[in-house]
């Protein structure tokens, strides 16, 4: 595709995204999904605050002064410490990544005008989100702090650039050809410098408006920031998927 003419569909999904008749119906699929996020997380801190207050609560000083019950007690609390964490963690990933496939089949299915592909969703989902998990914590693990956010943020970004253009595949295909589309067109990086230069712009603005909202109380305020952020995650599904993708652009 000539440039004038990328331009003006470029101006076309921006403009398509803005009006879009699905937009409602997108940001209440992705509210429940954040919702989601925000009951397990609080579900997750009370189940371990009985052992992260155990753990603390352990004396760590002079430990080769300590008798052999004491150290034998400081491992048992260590790890059901660690335990408890991974239990959780891994309950937390199992439901957050079913529900991520619920509401992501449902959006993408309106937007490709497709019947919900749940399965394949579900499938992809549990193969996907997990390795990204693994290399998040290898990052944590393996680098040394100064690198590890810089590390992280790449990450995140290379997650959402591959996700934008694996989901609009699934509810099309099988996993196995949604995988092989989605990377031949992610790795054609060209066709979103404009686009993605759009999104950063909307993305400052939007941190911009959380700004205001430190005058308000402090429920106001994160509900306000809640509701920016699943705005912003809408439209820029809305967009992206609005952006053409045939083989000559």
């Amino acid at each position: 595709m000539k440039p004038r003419l990328y331009s003006k569909a470029i101006a076309a999904a921006l403009k398509s995204s803005l009006a879009s008749k699905h937009f409602l119906k997108v940001f209440l699929w992705n509210a429940v999904f954040v919702m989601s996020i925000l009951v397990a997380f609080k579900i997750f801190t009370s189940l371990s605050q009985d052992q992260f207050t155990a753990l603390a609560a352990v004396n760590l000083e002079n430990l080769q002064q300590k008798t052999r019950e004491e150290m034998v007690s400081i491992n048992q609390k260590a790890r059901e410490f660690i335990q408890t964490i991974v239990s959780l963690g891994i309950a937390f990933l199992i439901i957050e990544v079913f529900i991520l496939s619920l509401t992501q089949a449902s959006i993408y299915g309106l937007l490709e005008n497709k019947k919900a592909r749940l399965k394949t969703f579900i499938l992809a989902n549990y193969l996907w989100v997990p390795l990204w998990v693994i290399l998040f914590i290898a990052i944590a693990f393996g680098s040394n702090p100064s690198a590890y956010q810089a590390a992280s943020t790449v990450l995140v970004l290379l997650f959402l650039h591959f996700t934008l253009f694996l989901y609009p595949q699934l509810a099309l295909s099988r996993v196995g050809v949604s995988f092989r589309h989605a990377f031949a067109q992610a790795i054609k990086l060209h066709r979103v410098i404009v686009p993605y230069a759009l999104i950063f712009i909307v993305y400052l603005i939007a941190s911009n408006m959380t700004l205001a909202t430190k005058l308000l109380p402090k429920l106001a305020a994160q509900t306000a920031n809640i509701l920016l952020l699943t705005l912003l995650i809408s439209w820029v599904q809305l967009f992206h998927a609005a952006i053409p993708k045939n083989n000559n652009a």
